[in-house]
């Protein structure tokens, strides 16, 4: 594992988390332009969400090294 300054690790969990709020913004539009009809008419009608999870992931790996940073400090 390479690692990494406690500034770089910050400036990367606050650059994730502003992504993070902006593809949740960007589901919940997709799911307000949905009308009624379509989730009526369709079996599979609503947003992936992959994209919200991986950088829940990212985010979560992020803490994780600056928890250990600030243990071994």
């Amino acid at each position: 594992m390479r690692k990494f300054s406690k500034e770089t690790l910050q400036k990367r969990l606050k650059r994730l988390e502003e992504r993070l709020y902006n593809e949740k913004l960007r589901l919940h539009r997709v799911i307000d332009d949905m009308g009624w009809g379509t989730g009526m008419r369709r079996v599979k009608c609503t947003p992936s969400f992959q994209k919200e999870d991986e950088l829940q992931k990212r985010i979560d790996v992020i803490k994780d090294q600056l928890k250990r940073l600030d243990e071994n400090h």
